[in-house]
Parts: C-alpha cells; sequence; structure tokens
C-alpha cells in the first residue's frame, strides 16, 4: 500500500529500524523451554522484558521515522549488552539472559545506532538508477 495515507516507513533505514525491533520482539519465542538444542538465544527474566520493551521502542522509531528512537534503543541494547556480559561473569545473572542474549543484543544496538546516526539526506534513495547502458567510466582504445 503506497500514497498519502500509507503506514509503512518510506526510507530505508526506518524499514530496518522497523525489522531489527520485530527480530527482538520474535527472539522472545526461544523462551520456550521446548526448544533444548534450538534455544540459540537464552531469555528468561528481565530479559525477556528487555527484549519486548526496546524492540517495541525500535519498532515505533521506524513507523514515525524518528532516527533519536532509534539511537535510544541502539544504546538501551548496547547498555544492556553490557550489564548481561557483567552479570554473566559475576555468576549472578540477574537479568536471566546468558552471552549469546549479550551478543544479539550488540547487533540490533550497533545497527540501530548506525541507522540512527547517518545523515538521512547523505542516505536518500535515488530516484532514477544509474542506465545500465552508461559506459563513460571505460576509457578509449
Amino acid at each position: 500500500m503506497s500514497g498519502p495515507g500509507a503506514t509503512s516507513p518510506r526510507h530505508p533505514f526506518d524499514r530496518a529500524c522497523v525489522v531489527m525491533g520485530a527480530a527482538s520482539i520474535v527472539s522472545v519465542v526461544f523462551v520456550a523451554e521446548g526448544l533444548q538444542e534450538f534455544r540459540f538465544i537464552w531469555l528468561d527474566g528481565v530479559s525477556v522484558a528487555i527484549a519486548l520493551g526496546v524492540g517495541a521502542l525500535a519498532c515505533l522509531a521506524g513507523l514515525l521515522a524518528r532516527p533519536v528512537l532509534a539511537v535510544v534503543a541502539g544504546t538501551a541494547y548496547l547498555i544492556a549488552a553490557v550489564l548481561q556480559v557483567i552479570s554473566t561473569a559475576a555468576g549472578d545473572d540477574w537479568l536471566g539472559g546468558n552471552i549469546s542474549a549479550a551478543s544479539f543484543w550488540v547487533g540490533l544496538g550497533s545497527g540501530l545506532l548506525v541507522v540512527g546516526l547517518t545523515p538521512r539526506d547523505a542516505a536518500e534513495p535515488s530516484a532514477q538508477p544509474e542506465s545500465p547502458s552508461d559506459t563513460s567510466w571505460k576509457g578509449t582504445g
């Protein structure tokens, strides 16, 4: 659906925010105990709230086209990842995740910081693709 009333994000960075937020929300599926060896990310307790809350904020950043919200969500993920590593190293897992959750959050946080801090005007998608027949780059001879 396109047009003035469309609710889908228009800029690729906004779509990236929505996808990263949705990935975080969907990661809550790893809370299920029945996954056994397929439980790639360990989430439990507070880490579930982090995945849902910050994921929703990332989705909101993309839907509203607000880069500052993407930066806030990215920073929250990175802080949560550092706290997760500290709690795991201390032997007291008070966030309820593990190092796999921390690495997932580092990836999401880094991605959200990149899309939130990159100037939008420098990254605008071009309206017209370059012509494939343009051979001006080839030398003569």
